[in-house]
C-alpha cells in the first residue's frame, strides 16, 4: 500500500535537499580546490616565520565578517590595519609584516530580464565581486585566489582556513580541522 508523504515530511525534504546544494556550499568545495600553494593562492613559505598578517579593513559590513573569520578561523598572529597604515612607520619591518590579506573588485556583466530598471526585452548590467588575495612585501608578489563569488565572506573563511593550514603546516604542528 503507498502511502502519501505527509505535506510537512515533503517539505522538510526538500528543504534538506536544498539546503546541501545551495550556493554557499558549492562556492566553498570550490574553493577549497583553488585556495592553496598549488593553484598559486598562498606562498609555500606563509607561516615558516613568526610573522604577523595584516589584514586590511573596508566598509562596515567587510570589517564584520573580517574580524568574524578571522577571529574564529586564524590562529597566528594578525592586525587589522587600514590601507593607509601600510605605509606608516609602524609596519615598515617588511619581515615581521611580511603578509597583506585584502581584495579587489572583479566586474563582470551580467544580462537581466528586469523590464523595470532595463526597459522592454532586459538589458545588461555589471556586478562586481571580491577577489582575495595575499601579497607577499618581501618577494613583492601576490598570491590571487582565483576565484570570486558574491559569497565573499564564505569565501574568505575557507582562504583563511586554508592560510592557517598552511601556517600550522610550515611550523611542524599537526593540522586539526
Amino acid at each position: 500500500m503507498n502511502l502519501p508523504i505527509p505535506p510537512i515530511r515533503l517539505f522538510l525534504s526538500i528543504f534538506l535537499i536544498c539546503s546541501l546544494c545551495s550556493c554557499g556550499t558549492l562556492v566553498k568545495a570550490k574553493v577549497n580546490r583553488y585556495a592553496t600553494v598549488e593553484k598559486g593562492a598562498i606562498p609555500k613559505d606563509f607561516g615558516k616565520d613568526s610573522t604577523t598578517l595584516l589584514c586590511v579593513v573596508h566598509k562596515n559590513s567587510y570589517n564584520k565578517y573580517l574580524k568574524k573569520n578571522i577571529k574564529k578561523f586564524y590562529q597566528g598572529p594578525y592586525a587589522l590595519v587600514d590601507i593607509s597604515e601600510l605605509e606608516s612607520s609602524k609596519y615598515q619591518d617588511t619581515l615581521k609584516y611580511r603578509y597583506v590579506h585584502d581584495f579587489t573588485y572583479k566586474s563582470y556583466r551580467y544580462w537581466s530580464s528586469n523590464e523595470t530598471i532595463y526597459g522592454p526585452g532586459g538589458g545588461y548590467g555589471t556586478g562586481h565581486k571580491k577577489c582575495f588575495f595575499v601579497y607577499d612585501r618581501v618577494e613583492d608578489k601576490e598570491y590571487p585566489l582565483q576565484v570570486a563569488s558574491s559569497y565573499w565572506s564564505k569565501l574568505q573563511k575557507v582562504y583563511i582556513k586554508n592560510l592557517e593550514a598552511q601556517r600550522v603546516k610550515n611550523q611542524g604542528r599537526m593540522v586539526i580541522n
